[in-house]
C-alpha cells in the first residue's frame, strides 16, 4: 500500500512539474509575441509617419508649382497687356511676289510678240495687202487659250490698307451710342478676317492722322486697352 501511494505521488509530482514547465513555456511565448506585436506596432506607426510626411511634402510641392504656374501666367498676361504700339513699330510693309505667276505669262507674251512681228514684216513687204493664213490664226488662238489656262491670280492676298480701314470703320460704327472699342477687341475682330495686328495698328494710326478716329492719350501710341472711338462726320 505504501509502495502504491508512493508511485501515485511520483506521478503527481511529475505531472505538476510538467504543468509548471508548460506554464513557463506558455508565459515565455506570450511575452515573446507581446514584444513582437509591440515592435510591429511601432514599425507601422513609423511607416505611417513617413507616409504622412511624404504626402505633406508632395502637397507643398504641388501648391508651390500651382502658385508658380499661375504667377507666371499672370505676369505673361500683364506683360502682354502692357505692350505699347508706336508708329515706329509699325513700319512693316507686306509685299507680294508675283514673279512666279508672271513667268509662264511672260513666255506666252514673248511668243505673241514674235508672231506679231512676223505679221508686221509680212505686211510691210506686201504693202499692207497681206492676209493672215489659217496657220497664223491657229497659232494666235492657241497662244491666247494657253495664256488663259496658264495664268491664275494669287490664291490669297492680304486686304489693302483701304480695305482694313473700311473694316475698322464698320466695326467702330456698330458701337452703341458712339461708345469706344478697345484695341485688343479690334485686333481679334480683324484676325478673324485674316488681317494681321500690324495692319490694324497701321490703319488706326492713319485714321487717327486723318481725323476719322480718336483715343485718349498720345496720337502716336496704342496699347491693348486703348479705347478707340469713331469721330462723327459733322465734328471733323
Amino acid at each position: 500500500m505504501n509502495e502504491s501511494v508512493s508511485n501515485i505521488d511520483l506521478v503527481n509530482i511529475f505531472s505538476s512539474v510538467a504543468s509548471i514547465v508548460l506554464a513557463l513555456v506558455a508565459l515565455a511565448l506570450s511575452i515573446y509575441f507581446y514584444r513582437q506585436s509591440v515592435a510591429e506596432a511601432k514599425q507601422s506607426e513609423k511607416s505611417a509617419g513617413e507616409i504622412s510626411s511624404s504626402v505633406a511634402k508632395l502637397e507643398k510641392l504641388f501648391d508651390t508649382l500651382y502658385s508658380d504656374t499661375f504667377s507666371m501666367m499672370k505676369d505673361t498676361v500683364t506683360d502682354m497687356r502692357q505692350h505699347v504700339w508706336t508708329k515706329s513699330d509699325t513700319g512693316i510693309a507686306v509685299q507680294t511676289d508675283t514673279s512666279a505667276d508672271d513667268g509662264p505669262v511672260a513666255g506666252l507674251v514673248e511668243r505673241l510678240e514674235t508672231l506679231v512681228a512676223k505679221i508686221d514684216s509680212a505686211t510691210e513687204s506686201s504693202n499692207g495687202a497681206v492676209q493672215l493664213d489659217a496657220q497664223a490664226l491657229k497659232q494666235i488662238g492657241e497662244l491666247v487659250e494657253q495664256a488663259a489656262s496658264t495664268w491664275k491670280p494669287p490664291a490669297s492676298q492680304s486686304i489693302s490698307g483701304v480695305g482694313v480701314k473700311a473694316l475698322l470703320r464698320e466695326r467702330l460704327s456698330k458701337a452703341r451710342g458712339g461708345s469706344t472699342v478697345p484695341l485688343e477687341r479690334l485686333v481679334k475682330f480683324a484676325e478673324r478676317l485674316r488681317v494681321s495686328e500690324v495692319e490694324v495698328v497701321n490703319a488706326l494710326f492713319a485714321m487717327r492722322s486723318a481725323g476719322e478716329i480718336e483715343w485718349d492719350g498720345s496720337a502716336g501710341t496704342l496699347k491693348p486697352n486703348t479705347q478707340i472711338r469713331l469721330v462723327e462726320q459733322g465734328s471733323r
